[in-house]
């Protein structure tokens, strides 16, 4: 008898041992997979002939992970730009201007899945949101033909993605 409570002790070791080392070996390839990635190609600023500027910051979620943005740096623009969130709005700062904030529109890819949180905005897979913003009298700071860098700072991943913005005319 003593044979056979060893025996169903070591199966049961066994199956325990294998189930163990298959969710460590899922846990790894799903850590491996994760993929962060925003695409912001169709983001862009235009000028009209009086100097304001409007700008458009477009992101889609290509990665395989929810995309947790805490703010984007328009990096080489002279007054210091950047975007941030807060409570279900986005704000263009401009730290060097006074400073000026303006508050844009946004509109979402899916408005269920995409959210703004207290200080990020979370964009699932697949999901997009456009952002714009108008800034008066820009034409003293920016020129068309001009490109910016912008970086756009996780919240979660602590990555930075980059994305060029070309000044067009409107």
């Amino acid at each position: 008898m003593d044979k056979i409570v060893a025996a169903v002790l070591l199966i049961i070791i066994a199956i325990a041992s294998a189930i163990a080392a298959t969710q460590l070996i899922n846990k790894q390839w799903i850590n491996a997979t994760r993929n962060y990635s925003i695409d912001a190609s169709g983001s862009s600023i235009a000028i009209d002939s009086s100097g304001n500027a409007t700008v458009q910051i477009i992101l889609r979620n290509t990665g395989t992970v929810t995309a947790y943005v805490q703010e984007i740096d328009i990096v080489d623009l002279p007054d210091q730009v950047k975007v941030t969130f807060a409570n279900g709005q986005v704000f263009l700062l401009c730290l060097k201007c006074n400073p000026e904030t303006a508050v844009g529109s946004v509109s979402f890819s899916n408005p269920d899945k995409v959210k703004i949180g207290g200080a990020w905005l979370a964009l699932p897979l697949g999901e997009s949101v456009s952002m714009t913003f108008q800034a008066a009298n820009a034409g003293s700071a920016i020129s068309v033909g001009d490109v910016y860098i912008a970086a756009i700072h996780s919240y979660s991943e602590g990555q930075v993605l980059s994305f060029r913005l070309v000044v067009q005319s409107a």
